[in-house]
């Protein structure tokens, strides 16, 4: 009775937490990218194709997940955060069901407030990064085939798997690393069985959900004929024009920072890896994890730019471990009366103390931290004058990170170039200057948005860029409204 009673009051106090979490997840300022991805899913829905009417540089899943926010809860600055919060609730309520399947019933119901609070408390730049939510998405992966191992069939789950890490590749090719090293383990190792054939059926079956997403995606963009734009788009504007390099004390001081931020569950997470590993009867699980944190690295390394949210999923792992440390700890000495007191305390003492850790964290957050060049006044003052002077066929080249307003305004893109590396270094890819010429002179945008301290930056005489280009078009605009960098012009009608 008294356990049923503490169960029902941490299901309480969890549900709670996941409210409470939503609130103040909303409260967090949209980041420039979630405000990118919400313009480009925009654009998709009313006034064209991916890749072929809407430039992007990432693969394809980002822009739908915006697409599927919008279209459920309209356009709305909030909306793809509150989509962004429901995913990640699913996420948890993922990771609930396979802690409880594999017998960490306490831990399941502390994953779950963990997880969501070590996440919401990340910041405004970690909010649905491409990197965190394609690692959510492997994370659901590694659960489904974990449990297929633990399943004497296990075929539907295996399916499920590579599915899950097809569309987390979709995300961001990085995110092979991990489906990679599964397919590999489950034909090289059987998971440790005496005869691998198991480990090859299960290999097999994952790879075959894996490839049926990727083919499916390959018929509808030869079929949309969206297949070049992508492969010109993502994989060679990125190879041979965009990139960052950073030293590698630059990833290793972000690599390091990341962890100070979040290192209690950091410490509490690797110690519980270390005693289920002790304990015995979760290698499967433990060499998934160990994979899915060496993809994480590898991807951040790999991507070599030392931003701190390419690794994000490592918030899910540490969750994931720290739940299952206190479940643990809270079952130690089950036998011996004595040693159940002192391991019902110290569980008692781990989650209070994760507690406290992350209403630090709360208390610490900075809702605002991302200065975009204009006030909340400013941004309905440009908002204002746009529906004011708006014509029927009125759109706008936005030049700066100020995405939010050509979706809140109801103006298309008057050119395929919103992602800024597209618009910086879209010239050096063969007829992109060309193609941002004639579609500047098709469309004739009444609206310029620019970040005057980008579009003006000093530049080589002969340099002609995209932002040359710009620069001549405005100046047969006239200023519509002045913020301390950001300038809304406007011409009158072509």
């Amino acid at each position: 009775m008294k356990a049923n009673i503490l169960k029902i009051s941490f299901y309480g106090v969890s549900l709670v937490l996941i409210v409470l979490g939503f609130k103040l997840y909303s409260q967090i300022t949209t980041s420039p990218d979630q405000q990118l991805f919400d313009y480009v899913a925009w654009n998709i829905l009313n006034q064209g194709l991916l890749y072929k009417d809407v430039f992007e540089i990432n693969f394809p899943i980002k822009p739908a997940i915006h697409m599927a926010a919008l279209q459920i809860f309209g356009d709305q600055a909030w909306s793809f955060r509150t989509f962004d919060y429901l995913m990640n609730i699913g996420v948890s309520i993922a990771g609930y069901v396979f802690l409880r399947y594999v017998g960490f019933g306490l831990g399941a119901i502390v994953f779950v407030p963990v997880y969501l609070f070590s996440y919401v408390t990340s910041g405004a730049w970690f909010a649905g990064q491409i990197d965190h939510t394609g690692h959510a998405l492997l994370f659901v992966s590694l659960i489904a085939i974990a449990a297929a191992k633990r399943q004497e069939h296990g075929v539907l789950l295996a399916v499920v798997a590579g599915i899950f890490s097809a569309l987390a590749f979709l995300l961001k090719p990085t995110m092979l690393a991990f489906p990679t090293g599964v397919f590999a383990a489950l034909i090289a190792l059987g998971f440790g069985e005496a005869q691998t054939r198991r480990g090859l059926r299960l290999a097999l079956i994952f790879g075959t959900g894996f490839l049926a997403v990727l083919v499916g995606f390959a018929i509808i963009g030869a079929l949309t004929g969206q297949l070049a734009g992508f492969w010109q788009q993502t994989v060679l504007f990125n190879l041979q024009v965009y990139g960052a390099q950073e030293s590698a004390q630059s990833l290793t001081g972000t690599f390091l920072q990341i962890l100070r931020n979040m290192v209690v569950i950091a410490v509490f997470g690797m110690a519980g890896f270390a005693v289920m590993g002790l304990q015995g009867g979760y290698r499967s699980e433990l060499l998934l994890f160990a994979l899915l944190l060496g993809a994480i690295l590898v991807s951040y390394l790999y991507q070599n730019k030392g931003f701190g949210y390419h690794l994000g999923g490592l918030v899910l792992v540490f969750a994931f471990g720290t739940s299952a440390l206190i479940d643990l700890t809270g079952r130690w000495g089950r036998e011996h009366t004595t040693r159940r007191i002192v391991g019902l305390v110290a569980s008692v003492g781990l989650v209070l103390l994760i507690s406290a850790a992350l209403g630090r964290k709360v208390l610490n957050l900075d809702p605002d931290p991302i200065d975009l060049g204009l006030t909340h006044e400013d941004q309905r003052e440009i908002l204002l004058i746009i529906e004011q002077k708006r014509r029927p066929d009125s759109s706008i080249v936005i030049w700066g990170r100020q995405y939010q307003i050509g979706m809140l305004a109801g103006l298309p893109t008057a050119w395929p170039f919103i992602n800024a590396p597209l618009r910086e270094e879209g010239h050096r890819m063969e007829g992109w200057y060309d193609l941002a010429q004639a579609e500047l002179d098709r469309t004739c945008p009444q609206f310029v948005l620019a970040n005057t301290s980008e579009l003006y930056a000093p530049s080589k005489a002969d340099d002609t860029t995209l932002r040359t280009l710009l620069i001549d078009l405005v100046a047969a605009y006239q200023p519509a409204y002045q913020a301390e960098n950001v300038t809304l012009y406007e011409r009158a009608p072509c």
